[in-house]
């Protein structure tokens, strides 16, 4: 069985860019991606610090609709 670390497979026929990585670092990773051009959507949820930061780092670089960006902070 994977462990919490483990990375996971996930199944999906939708056209996302999924990645898996630990939680230190996930901030700066965030902040190098490029965003495509146009509307889109963003969600994100996980260790509530990072995801605040995230947070602040998507809606500061594009506006995007409101409801679209979704990062919360689990635990």
């Amino acid at each position: 069985t994977a462990g919490a670390v483990d990375p996971q497979e996930v199944a999906t026929r939708a056209a996302v860019d999924l990645r898996w990585m630990p939680a230190a670092g996930i901030v700066d990773a965030v902040r190098a991606l490029e965003l495509p051009a146009g509307p889109g959507a963003v969600w994100g949820g996980g260790h509530a610090p990072a995801m605040t930061k995230i947070r602040r780092h998507v809606r500061a670089r594009r506006t995007f609709p409101r409801g679209a960006v979704q990062v919360l902070g689990y635990w």
